[in-house]
């Protein structure tokens, strides 16, 4: 996924493998790494039940997003 959203010049924010011509160029929203999250994941467990785990949006991600909303 990272090297095709790379593909069409849409990089992760903070890809350093991907996206380090952009980092170099810009980092307005101040995180010092891959802004990747799963905020809900749902999986079948080995003896079939389905297990839901939920985290919270880290709190230099809302940072981030109060940045991209001023």
């Amino acid at each position: 996924m990272r090297v095709h959203l790379r593909a069409i010049d849409r990089p992760i924010v903070g890809d350093e493998l991907y996206a380090e011509y952009k980092i170099k160029s810009s980092n307005n929203l101040e995180l010092d790494r891959l802004a990747l999250h799963s905020h809900v994941l749902d999986i079948t467990l080995p003896n079939e039940q389905r297990q839901r785990f939920i985290a919270p949006l880290p709190h230099d991600f809302e940072l981030a997003a109060e940045r991209i909303a001023e």
